[in-house]
């Protein structure tokens, strides 16, 4: 049985597994239906051929290797295969695979580069009917040998992108690289160039790789050319010298088009904040003034920009914009208790950044981080600090002394407070930005001006919640006004009569002019002192001729009542008496002779 039988079987089985149809004689193959044959006068379907391929397994790069597809058949008898199509294509390799132009049983071809690679074969009958195709594989293995073909040295250049459009091309004359290569010549020898770009630089519209004069030529030059889009990277130029059945050699030469990274400049200073009084919140803001620039032209990416804070309050906020020449950042922190002000600066494991990275079109990326601060200004005095001197006053038992002695604001309106503690017996107090001192002394029952009254230096700063001001020392002067008497005489009134009185003589002639009325005696009762600092006083009196009541006390200003009872006349011309009288108040005094005279009723 010949080694067609197998097959016609096959092909009879399949057409005995078919519908049926009526029969359909016939006298020759034109009468019958297209792709049927005419059989013992009947029309039959006609059987596709059955391609056979034989490849070797293991060839090398640039060897003439020979495949057959000499034992493909047709199952027809009286049909046979007339054209063989083949396809080589490339399973891996990174090279392009032959090309196989003839129609006939058996093929030489080369291969150009060591790799996985497919052949295929489909074989055509005599009435145009094509085969199922059959594939073998093929590892090919790099030559041993020496290269038949040899390229240029590899060329390592930077770029550069200008002009309007956008052109980015290498950093060379004319953006050229000249290519060469050197191998076989002769009657059916050509060359051919091809390009394998840097990864994410496919060839397209707007990327372009142009020889000049043409890739066939053995020497070209060649030029790299972007719209504006990524360049950098490994271009590696293939020359393959190629006979009929393939490539015959082939060598690389690479141009490596560097890139440089984008150039980031900045200038940053600590945000100033301001205190919200009516919103009771911390507001801080600031901006990174920034210079970006690409050394070799490249258009950027869009920019990355990210915020980064721990250490603060979930309700505190930290955002901002990249406005282009700056990015812009803004921090609010609520006043909401005695950790707020940390949160705002200085608090433990307080940090906030600001990330900007910026890539070129080449994906070369530079990236740089800013800490942010929030400075603060310390309290400062409203006006230059003085002496002070202010009087004291007593009140409700006890000496005291009220003074301003500074002013002070805040430049970022911070609540302030005090930051010293008292100089006894001067307290100091804090209010509206103003430094009191509230001096006082109790009373302890004897007079005492001088417990509250002197100069005193009052040293003292304020702080808001993050800093305090220089201390300044003020001269506190507590001044004391001395008492004084209210009247210097008096007059006590009582009955007068002739009866035993005296008389008035004449100096020269010692007669009687008149005749003086006798005083039976009187009192009088009189607040005696005042004080402008309302002071207890201490008051003494003492005189002849007088009973005075009482003789000393201590009293205050309005409750300092004495009376004053002369004697009754004992002697003639005696019209009134003199009382010495003192009054202090621990501090200062003052003496006075005060007179109480007779008075009739």
């Amino acid at each position: 049985m010949s080694r067609r039988t197998p097959a016609l079987l096959v092909a009879l089985a399949l057409l005995a597994c078919t519908p049926a149809r009526a029969p359909q004689t016939c006298g020759s193959d034109a009468g019958c239906p297209a792709g049927d044959r005419c059989r013992a006068s009947l029309c039959v379907v006609n059987a596709p051929p059955v391609a056979r391929l034989y490849a070797p397994g293991s060839p090398v790069t640039f060897a003439l290797v020979a495949v057959s597809g000499a034992d493909s058949f047709d199952p027809d008898p009286e049909d046979a295969v007339v054209a063989h199509h083949w396809t080589v294509r490339s399973a891996g390799a990174a090279c392009e695979p032959p090309v196989v132009a003839g129609t006939t049983a058996s093929a030489s071809v080369r291969f150009g580069c060591e790799g996985a690679y497919e052949v295929e074969l489909v074989v055509e009958d005599g009435l145009g009917a094509r085969s199922a195709p059959t594939v073998v594989a093929i590892d090919v293995a790099p030559d041993g040998g020496a290269p038949a073909v040899t390229a240029g040295a590899d060329v390592s250049t930077g770029h550069a992108c200008s002009g309007s459009p956008l052109r980015c091309r290498p950093d060379t004359a004319g953006g050229t690289v000249a290519l060469a290569s050197t191998g076989p010549v002769g009657a059916g020898i050509t060359y051919v160039w091809s390009v394998q770009p840097p990864p994410g630089r496919d060839l397209g519209p707007g990327r372009r790789v142009i020889f000049t004069p043409g890739n066939g030529d053995p020497d070209p030059t060649v030029r790299i050319e972007a719209d504006g889009l990524g360049i950098s990277g490994d271009w590696v130029f293939r020359v393959e010298a190629r006979d009929a059945a393939g490539a015959v050699g082939a060598a690389t030469q690479r141009v490596s088009v560097g890139n440089r990274p984008p150039v980031l400049t900045s200038t940053t200073a600590p945000a100033p904040h301001a205190y919200d009084a009516a919103a009771k919140a911390y507001r801080a803001s600031g901006e990174i003034f920034l210079g970006v620039t690409d050394p070799d032209g490249d258009p950027l990416q869009p920019r990355a920009l990210s915020f980064h804070h721990v250490g603060d309050g979930p309700s505190d906020t930290f955002s901002g914009t990249d406005d282009g020449d700056r990015v812009s950042y803004a921090i609010v922190v609520p006043d909401d208790g005695a950790e707020s002000a940390g949160r705002l600066i200085g608090g433990p494991g307080l940090s906030r950044s600001v990330q900007l990275q910026v890539a070129d079109v080449n994906d070369a990326q530079v990236s740089q981080t800013w800490d942010v601060l929030v400075a603060n200004r310390e309290p400062v005095l409203a006006a230059p600090v003085a002496p002070v001197s202010v009087n004291h006053t007593y009140e409700s038992g006890a000496y005291r002394a009220q003074a301003a002695l500074s002013t002070w604001l805040d430049p970022d309106g911070d609540p302030l407070a005090l930051d010293g503690g008292p100089v006894p017996p001067c307290g100091l107090s804090l209010a509206n930005g103003a430094v009191m001192a509230d001096c006082a002394v109790d009373f302890g029952g004897t007079p005492d001006a001088g417990a509250v009254g002197g100069t005193r230096a009052m040293p003292h700063a304020v702080r808001d919640p993050w800093s305090a001001s220089p201390v300044v020392n003020v001269s506190l002067t507590v001044l004391d006004r001395a008492p004084t008497f209210i009247r210097a005489g008096f007059t006590a009134r009582g009955a007068c009569g002739l009866s035993g009185g005296c008389c008035a003589s004449d100096p020269d002639t010692e007669a009687c002019l008149d005749w003086e009325q006798t005083w039976a005696g009187g009192s009088v009762s009189s607040d005696l002192v005042a004080d402008a600092d309302g002071d207890p006083l201490s008051v003494t009196l003492a005189g002849q001729n007088v009973t005075l009541t009482p003789a000393a006390a201590t009293c205050v200003p309005g409750a300092c009542t004495f009376t004053f009872q002369p004697a009754a006349q004992v002697a003639c011309g005696i019209t009134g008496v003199h009382v010495q009288a003192t009054v202090s108040d621990g501090a200062t005094g003052a003496t006075s002779t005060l007179t109480v005279g007779r008075g009739c009723l």
